[in-house]
């Protein structure tokens, strides 16, 4: 299968290859700088990088302008949702698919130079096409309070808040909503 990619205008957006593994380090600083402004996620917290388990099971996108990294994000797959890493920090998923693969949408990072191009929502674009062709459905993504009304323009629906207060990355547990979107 062929490696999914996007082209906006100047910027190009491609799924990172398996021996690309010299791009994951990049895509870790990335989320740090990108990430830096809320408090929680600095370099003198993360010096080589923001990243965790999910990181090597996951698929990665990176985002160029030129040859510059300007922004990532990944999709994991699970044959069910509770084979999740952070599901025990989900909300009360019952009226869900529990037996269903699921495709995990995290960690989309746009540099704050190239913010409000579009970039975010080509990358969830690209991640859903990237779950149709496996045959995936089923999308879940966690996000914050102000990327939720993006969120249900996609055509996405609010699960409700995500219990992260134990996320080893700190996370305010009034800032991040579980959404879900089942592709037709």
């Amino acid at each position: 299968m062929a490696l999914l990619e996007k082209r906006l205008n100047s910027i190009f957006i491609r799924e990172v290859g398996p021996e690309e593994t010299d791009l994951l380090p990049a895509i870790f600083k990335l989320r740090v700088t990108c990430r830096q402004d809320q408090g929680y996620i600095t370099p003198e917290n993360y010096p080589d990088g923001w990243f965790d388990e999910v990181d090597d099971s996951a698929s990665h996108f990176a985002v160029f302008e030129g040859e510059r990294l300007i922004g990532a994000a990944r999709i994991n797959y699970y044959g069910k949702i509770s084979e999740h890493y952070y599901y025990h920090y989900f909300n009360d998923l019952s009226g869900y698919p529990q037996n269903e693969t699921v495709a995990y949408l995290s960690r989309v990072v746009v540099h704050p130079d190239f913010r409000l191009a579009g970039i975010s929502k080509s990358l969830v674009s690209l991640r859903e096409d990237h779950a149709w062709q496996k045959g995936v459905k089923n999308i879940l993504t966690d996000v914050c309070d102000f990327q939720i009304e993006n969120f249900l323009k996609y055509g996405y629906s609010n699960l409700g808040m995500l219990h992260s207060e134990k996320i080893k990355w700190e996370v305010k547990p009034e800032d991040y909503f579980l959404m879900y979107k089942r592709l037709q």
